[in-house]
């Protein structure tokens, strides 16, 4: 079965040097970003990493927009897919914060690529949000984590996360999403 990061990209546009400078409506590389001006530095740095990789072609149609939040999760059910992203996330390392943005662009890939096959009913929350689905975001997030970095804590935080998938909570409810500290 072919997985979905190993499909090709059709139909984006090439990113260029300039698509990563701060546009006036705080658009870096065609993704808009809400915060505070520490937030869109460290935003924009992430983004910069992740813009040199073929992997960030896949999950840009699937993040429109970053924003600052109280805790860090994907919303790709939202008219403009967002990425809410809270400080213990975009204060680590620019090259966590980017693997991150890799993970949760892979969530919405999943949830749109259902919407699609159900024709344009919601998916499942598992198709995108599950055990399975979490397995594939985090590979997705080790293979650019394997393309920016050689640190060994950083690769080995990501694959332990994948011997337990279901680290975010059982049912994924409102009440787990309340407990999320990251």
């Amino acid at each position: 079965m072919e997985k979905p990061f190993e499909k090709p990209v059709e139909n984006v546009t090439p990113i260029t040097p300039e698509a990563g400078e701060l546009k006036p409506d705080n658009e870096f590389f065609g993704i808009k970003v809400e915060g505070d001006e520490g937030f869109l530095k460290r935003t924009q740095e992430a983004l910069k990493m992740l813009a040199q990789l073929p992997e960030f072609l896949q999950i840009k149609p699937h993040i429109g927009l970053i924003r600052r939040a109280e805790r860090s999760g994907m919303r790709a059910y939202d008219k403009i897919p967002t990425y809410e992203v809270a400080d213990p996330t975009s204060s680590h390392s620019a090259i966590w914060y980017a693997s991150t943005i890799a993970h949760d662009g892979f969530h919405s890939i999943l949830y749109h690529q259902g919407k699609e096959r159900s024709k344009g009913r919601e998916p499942d929350a598992d198709l995108w949000t599950g055990t399975q689905a979490e397995k594939q975001c985090l590979e997705f997030q080790l293979k650019v984590l394997e393309q920016l970095t050689t640190e060994k804590y950083l690769l080995d935080y990501a694959r332990e996360y994948m011997k337990d998938p279901k680290y975010q909570g059982g049912n994924r409810s409102r009440e787990d999403y309340q407990k999320r500290n990251w």
